[in-house]
């Protein structure tokens, strides 16, 4: 395999593994944010005298 072959599938391996890595912590965020909302619906729905904890 020639050098530059070498290098563009390390190249591309790195970055496939970024980009996991984003896709990761993004869907953690979006999954943060749906319990959060969830959450608050829940609370609202609940006995008014509980209190969200925000």
């Amino acid at each position: 395999m020639c050098p530059t072959m070498a290098a563009n599938t390390n190249f591309t391996t790195e970055y496939k593994k970024e980009i996991i890595k984003l896709v990761t912590e993004k869907q953690k965020a979006v999954r943060e944010v749906a319990m959060h909302w969830s959450n608050r619906n829940n609370n609202k729905r609940l006995d008014k005298k509980v209190s969200p904890a925000w």
